[in-house]
C-alpha cells in the first residue's frame, strides 16, 4: 500500500507525465510489496496505492542554498518520498528496488537517457516507514497483516 508524493517545480510535469509516473510507481512498487503480479489486475491493491503531485513554486525550493539551477543535477528537481507500513519492505532488495523504480520511472516519463546506477543524483527518493499501528483508515487502527489480507483479496471494499 505505497502512498507516494512527488515534490516537483510548478509546471515541471505535465498532466500526461505525472499520469504516465501515477501508472508506472503504482504498479512497479506494489509489485516490489508482493500486492500484485505482472498478470493479476488487483483492484483493492491499486485502491489503496495513491500518488500525489505537490508543485513548488520556483523561489520556494533552494539547492545548495540557491534559488537557481547552479546546483540542480540532471534530471531537475524532484524529491519522491513512499510511504509504507512497517514491514511491507523488509524482504531482500526491496528497499534499493523502490529507489531504482522511481530513478527509472522519472528518466523514462522525462525521455532522459538511461544511465548506469548511481551516476545521477535526482530524483531523491525517501522511504518512510509507518511503525505498526501507526496507520489508520476508516476510522481504525489498520495493521500490516489486514493491509495485506486487504490488497490480496482483490477486491476493494466499497
Amino acid at each position: 500500500m505505497p502512498m507516494v508524493n512527488v515534490w516537483a517545480p510548478k509546471g515541471a510535469l505535465s498532466a500526461e507525465q505525472q499520469a504516465s509516473l501515477s501508472d508506472k510507481l503504482t504498479h512497479a512498487l506494489l509489485l516490489i510489496e508482493g500486492r500484485m503480479n505482472k498478470e493479476i489486475h488487483n483492484p483493492a491493491a491499486l485502491s489503496i496505492a495513491w500518488v500525489l503531485f505537490h508543485e513548488v513554486e520556483p523561489s520556494g525550493w533552494a539547492i545548495g542554498g540557491r534559488l537557481d539551477d547552479t546546483y540542480t543535477p540532471e534530471g531537475g528537481r524532484f524529491l519522491t518520498v513512499v510511504t509504507v507500513p512497517g514491514g511491507a519492505l523488509d524482504h531482500e532488495g526491496a528497499k534499493a528496488a523502490v529507489v531504482e523504480t522511481v530513478h527509472t520511472a522519472f528518466r523514462e516519463t522525462l525521455g532522459l537517457p538511461a544511465k548506469a546506477k548511481g551516476t545521477h543524483w535526482a530524483p531523491w527518493v525517501i522511504i518512510q516507514e509507518v511503525p505498526e499501528g501507526s496507520w489508520g483508515a476508516g476510522g481504525v487502527i489498520r495493521h500490516l497483516k489486514e493491509i495485506g489480507a486487504y490488497a490480496m483479496a482483490g477486491v476493494p471494499a466499497l
